[in-house]
C-alpha cells in the first residue's frame, strides 16, 4: 500500500482536479488520507462525491493562530494516519503530472526521500514556467541548507524513515517539507529526480511563498528560525545515534 497524504482548507476551488489527477494514477489498494482543519467550504463535500473508498477523511482541530503551525501539524496528523510503506504529500491546489506516481515509486526504491522537478501553473491551469529548476538543487551544501529547496509537494518518503528520523515535529515546527527534507539531505538519503512531475500552482491564496522566492519575514527571524531549526534537526540526530 502507498498513501498519499493531503492536508486541507477550505480547498474547494482547486481540490477537485487534484484528487482527479491522484485517483487516475494510483492502485485500488493504495489510499488518499485527508487531513481537514475545519473546513466551512465545500472541502469535504467534494470529497465525498468521488464515493471513493481510497479517499479517508480524518479532522483535525486546534487552537493555534499561526496558519504554518496549523499546516504542519495537519500535516503530521495526515502521515500518522496513513498506513502505506510510502507516503507522498500533496498540496490540495496542485495537479499531478502523468507518471508522477509510479516514476517516484522507482525511485523510493533506491532511496528514503525523494523531490522531483515541476512546472508553475496560473490559476487556470496555464504553464507559467515549464521547469523550475535548471539544475540540481542538492548539488552544493551550503546553498541547499541556507535555501531549502525542499518542496513538499514534491516530495515522497519511506514510512520507516519517517518514523525513525523526522517524528515527531518540534512544537514550533513551521515548515513540515523543510524539516524532512534538511534531515533526509544531512543524512544523504535524498534523492532529486530532474523529471517534472508537478504543477504547483500559483493563485491568490497559496499558503505558502514556496515558488515565488518571496518572504515577508524579517532577517531577524529567517535567522532566529534557521537556527531553532537547525538545534532541533542536530537534536535529533545526536539522539538518534544514542537510542
Amino acid at each position: 500500500m502507498i498513501s498519499i497524504c493531503i492536508a486541507t482548507y477550505n480547498g474547494e476551488k482547486y481540490i477537485r482536479p487534484q484528487i482527479v489527477s491522484i485517483l487516475n494514477q494510483i492502485a485500488l489498494d493504495d489510499e488518499i488520507i485527508v487531513s481537514d482543519n475545519g473546513s466551512t467550504d465545500l472541502t469535504i463535500d467534494i470529497l465525498r462525491s468521488f464515493n471513493d473508498h481510497r479517499i479517508k477523511i480524518y479532522s483535525y482541530n486546534t487552537d493555534v493562530k499561526n496558519k504554518f503551525y496549523r499546516i504542519t501539524k495537519n500535516f503530521e496528523n495526515a502521515i500518522v494516519q496513513s498506513r502505506g510503506e510510502y507516503v507522498y504529500l500533496v498540496d490540495q491546489d496542485d495537479i499531478w503530472m502523468e507518471g508522477k506516481f509510479e516514476q517516484v515509486k522507482k525511485d523510493l526504491a533506491n532511496s528514503k526521500c525523494v523531490i522531483t522537478n515541476y512546472k508553475i501553473i496560473d490559476e487556470h491551469g496555464n504553464t507559467v514556467v515549464d521547469r523550475f529548476y535548471n539544475y540540481n538543487p542538492l548539488k552544493y551544501w551550503l546553498p541547499c541548507i541556507l535555501k531549502f529547496p525542499f518542496l513538499g509537494c514534491t516530495m515522497a518518503f519511506r514510512r520507516d524513515f519517517f518514523y525513525e528520523y523526522c517524528y515527531p515535529f518540534p512544537d514550533k515546527l513551521i515548515l513540515h517539507d523543510i524539516w524532512i527534507g534538511l534531515i533526509a539531505y544531512i543524512k544523504r538519503e535524498l534523492f532529486f529526480d530532474d523529471s517534472v512531475l508537478h504543477c504547483y500552482r500559483m493563485h491568490s491564496c497559496n499558503m505558502t511563498t514556496a515558488s515565488k522566492g518571496a518572504s515577508n519575514n524579517s532577517l531577524v527571524f529567517k535567522l532566529q528560525y534557521r537556527l531553532y531549526l537547525y538545534y532541533h534537526v542536530f537534536i535529533r540526530l545526536i539522539r538518534h545515534c544514542f537510542i
